[in-house]
């Protein structure tokens, strides 16, 4: 069973036909692939004579990332794999770095909190969650650290969103602290 083998060595990309032979179409592979979180993020590419534009849309619908119809153009296929299979590593490549950057993020000991140009709070570590005592994510840096219904008088986020190092340190009317 092709689904079955496919997890003894994963692929870095499937391309699949509508008609197959063994009793299920290209489609109802796709749906196994994207159900599968081993497998989910390996890109589908459809390569049929049935080139109907509702198939084409189904492809897409069920998370193939391309469609090709038949006959394919010389070179074609090469360069549509090679682009998805560098995409396909970019993304990789970002969700390591992600990873990374969430792992150091929380094993930091100090309160770390990254706030957007809006001032609403993007991420806290941990420890800044145990610090304030919930997780504040969504909700302005000013009503979540210090009650403030409007930005700080103190705050330092133009000059830290210039370049500028800021070295502060602020007792919250909030609590005290």
């Amino acid at each position: 069973d092709m689904l079955v083998d496919i997890h003894k060595q994963i692929p870095d990309l499937v391309l699949l036909d509508i008609d197959m032979p063994l009793g299920m179409d290209g489609f109802e592979v796709c749906k196994h692939i994207q159900a599968d979180v081993e497998l989910k993020e390996i890109p589908v590419i459809f390569l049929s004579a049935a080139s109907d534009v509702r198939n084409k849309v189904k492809g897409f619908e069920i998370g193939a990332v391309d469609y090709i119809p038949k006959p394919v153009l010389p070179g074609e296929l090469t360069a549509r794999i090679q682009t998805h299979l560098n995409s396909s590593q970019l993304k990789n490549d970002l969700k390591k770095s992600e990873e990374k950057y969430r792992l150091m993020m929380e094993s930091i000991v100090d309160p770390v909190y990254i706030v957007s140009s809006e001032y609403m709070i993007e991420y806290m570590n941990p420890k800044m969650i145990e610090r304030i005592g919930e997780n504040s994510v969504g909700k302005t840096c000013h009503l979540a650290l210090h009650g403030l219904d409007k930005p700080c008088k103190w705050c330092v986020f133009d000059k830290v969103s210039k370049g500028e190092s800021i070295e502060t340190q602020i007792v919250s009317p909030k609590d005290n602290r």
